[in-house]
């Protein structure tokens, strides 16, 4: 009797195993894609688009663009790329993506 409990535990194991291999099992969320804020519109706000890199920040990608201080507020610059990149938290800006970022050089 032994065994055979054994035996059917190391089955449903190996059933188990090859489940969540092939199949996985956890859900893969689908995000909707990012609502254009009604109002101003992205086209109201200079631009440029750029790669983030190791060790960059919204303030350095902006301060490096225009070569000096910026001449806006912080408040300012974070409501401004938030209306170019709907849903993405400026805190959280991933390395090796592409996002929008206001021009002040204009």
């Amino acid at each position: 009797m032994r065994k055979m409990i054994a035996a059917l535990f190391f089955a449903a194991l190996l059933v188990s195993m090859y489940v969540d291999l092939t199949a996985g099992t956890l859900a893969v969320s689908k995000a909707a894609p990012p609502q254009k804020s009604i109002g101003t519109s992205t086209s109201e706000i200079a631009n440029f688009t750029t790669v983030v890199q190791p060790g960059q920040t919204l303030l350095s990608i902006v301060e490096d663009r225009r070569g000096k201080s910026l001449n806006v507020s912080i408040d300012k610059l974070i409501a401004d790329f938030k209306m170019l990149n709907p849903g993405v938290s400026p805190e959280l800006l991933q390395i090796g993506k592409e996002y929008q970022f206001p021009d002040y050089e204009r």
